[in-house]
């Protein structure tokens, strides 16, 4: 098996996030909010949190206390 994930898969697990975190009404999405929105997808629960780990390394991604959100959102806090 391999833990190589594509960057289709980061893009569309960043997506989700960023789509769903406005800021206001939900700042954050967490981890199971976001396998719940890729059920489906075809992508398992192994990847999807290889992905946000990556995002998270990359700097695409900020992780907090309520789950995951864009690291812009939280650059302007």
């Amino acid at each position: 098996m391999s833990t190589h994930l594509s960057e289709n898969t980061l893009e569309l697990v960043q997506q989700i996030v960023d789509l769903n975190c406005d800021g206001e009404r939900l700042v954050a999405l967490s981890k199971d909010q976001v396998l719940q929105t890729l059920e489906g997808s075809g992508l398992s629960e192994a990847e999807v949190e290889r992905a946000l780990a990556e995002l998270v390394e990359r700097g695409e991604l900020a992780e907090t206390d309520e789950g995951y959100r864009c690291a812009a959102q939280r650059a302007e806090q």
